[in-house]
This record gives structure tokens, sequence and C-alpha cells, in this order.
């Protein structure tokens, strides 16, 4: 499946720390490499720690709220197709490890990798928290991602643990 958007897009991994990874997104105009921007993806929630400045549901509104959201600044900046399009190059890069690790039993044991996260654009609002700016069955859609073998993190209660290829 391909994705279904018109921009080009280069995106790298820059780090991961407490439940939080960064990424590089540079778009391509004309061959050119254009406007860079910062995405950063809540993959887990992060435990709420003494001392902190907000109490544990500010914790939970500022912090844990934005699991299963991608987000840079602006907000604006995260199109329907910039976000389909690193969900697409995310999905890529899970498949080509995915298959490294089944290729190679004897190194990684016999596990079955769990699903592929889909992360949505998500924006702050200091009155009700973190937005969804998508849908994730669009951003699948529009990604052209098989749906069977993507993870909705942003579900109440399901854990990727929970989640295993079948």
């Amino acid at each position: 499946m391909n994705c279904k958007t018109t921009q080009k897009y280069i995106f790298i991994f820059v780090s991961s720390y407490r439940g939080t990874h960064s990424y590089e997104a540079k778009l391509i105009e004309n061959g050119i490499v254009g406007q860079t921007l910062r995405l950063s993806c809540r993959v887990a929630a992060d435990s709420y720690e003494q001392p902190c400045t907000l109490s544990r549901e500010e914790w939970v509104k500022q912090v844990n709220g934005k699991v299963g959201m991608v987000s840079t600044y602006p907000s604006e900046m995260l199109t329907d197709e910039l976000v389909a399009t690193f969900n697409r190059w995310l999905f890529d890069e899970w498949e080509r490890d995915v298959a490294k690790i089944i290729g190679s039993p004897e190194v990684y044991g016999t596990d079955v990798p769990s699903l592929c996260p889909v992360f949505v654009g998500g924006r702050y609002d200091a009155a009700t928290g973190w937005c969804a700016l998508q849908a994730f069955d669009d951003l699948v859609k529009l990604a052209g991602l098989p749906v069977e073998r993507c993870w909705n993190p942003r579900l109440q209660g399901v854990t990727r643990e929970m989640v295993t290829v079948a």
C-alpha cells in the first residue's frame, strides 16, 4: 500500500526520553530541503513524581493526556498530509525492524512483535487539555496502512502488550 499524499518529507529520529520520542521533519520542495519541524510523540504515560510544579490532575492533563499524539509548533503545521506521511514512515521503519527481529530468532527470541502505533496530530488547549486534530481511522486510510497491523495508543485501557500480531 502507498501513502496517498503528494508532499515529500524526510523524517529523522532525534531522541527518546521518559515516554516521548522526538523527530525532525523536513519538507522537500522542488528537490530542495525546505522548512524543518521538530515533532514530538508521546508514546507512553509518565509517572507523576514529586517535587513537581503541577498537581496530579494537571500532570495527567498536560503530560499524559498527549499519549498517542504527535505535536509541533505551530500546531497548524500538523496537516492531515504531514501526519499521514509521518505515520507511513513510522510504519515502514517498524516493518523493517519487525522483519529483522523475526528473521533472527537466535538473536531476538521468538516473541511476536506488537502492532505499529499510529499517532494523530495534537494541539494543547489550556482549558481542555490535548485535542486530537485527526481521527485514527482517517489517518490509517490516508497513509495507506493495513489497519489490521496498526494500534491506536489513545484507546483507554489498551496497552501495547495487550495487542500482538495474530
